[in-house]
């Protein structure tokens, strides 16, 4: 599971990219944009690479939301069966009743997911909620390690954190998201995760933001549809 847990606590630490944004030649376009309709511009889904988004509300809550397959890291069969890394999954090493799943391997508490949408236990793939296990609990210490070797005693919000995966047959997606900030209708906005803060600026020309750190560096996104 090693591999699984360093991915999931690399999908967490996009941090160093926001508070070293790229530089660009955009400048700010809408600064006296009134408050209201600048609050209808922020608001969406935004790409920040090709596996990270921003998802910023009506409300200007900012959360990193990443995606990350790991269909050859874990794999499931209708039945709860499966693969997960070296280890082969079979009955008896998980508990399902249609709404919990809880797989205990060699531990009680290898990975426990909770089902969106429940059922009566017989269709076991669909969309789950991480909540506890050791890989729940490697990542949040992964992640409060690397905040403190930036020099900061950050820890991981567990209350704003949302890990998220999707089981379907030969295929399983992990999407995280994760509450970093807030967005203001006065053109400003602010950031922390990982250790790190950002502190800047943005603006909006239709489908493109243009966010600019305190160093004067900018980063643009595109709007997804």
């Amino acid at each position: 599971m090693k591999r699984i847990i360093a991915a999931l606590i690399a999908c967490t630490m996009i941090t160093g990219a926001f508070v070293s944004c790229g530089s660009s030649d955009s400048s700010s376009k809408n600064a006296d944009t009134p408050a209201s309709q600048a609050k209808a511009d922020y608001a969406g889904r935004w790409e920040w690479d090709d596996s990270s988004f921003l998802n910023i509300t009506e409300s200007g809550t900012i959360r990193m939301e990443a995606t990350l397959p790991v269909t050859s890291m874990m794999k499931f069969n209708n039945d709860g069966t499966g693969t997960l890394e070296n280890h082969e999954i079979e009955p008896g090493m998980f508990d399902f009743d249609g709404e919990t799943y809880c797989l205990h391997i060699d531990n009680d508490d290898n990975m426990t997911l909770k089902r969106l949408e429940p059922n009566d236990g017989t269709e076991f793939f669909g969309k789950y909620e991480l909540v506890s296990g050791v890989v729940y609990d490697s990542m949040e210490k992964g992640y409060n390690k690397r905040a403190a070797q930036s020099g900061s005693d950050e820890k991981l919000d567990t209350d704003a954190l949302s890990i998220l995966v999707d089981i379907a047959e030969n295929n399983t997606d992990i999407n995280i998201l994760y509450t970093i900030g807030e967005i203001s209708s006065d053109n400003t906005l602010r950031i922390e995760i990982g250790g790190q803060t950002l502190n800047g600026t943005y603006s909006v020309d239709g489908d493109v933001m243009t966010i600019t750190n305190d160093k004067g560096d900018n980063k643009e996104l595109k709007r997804l549809k």
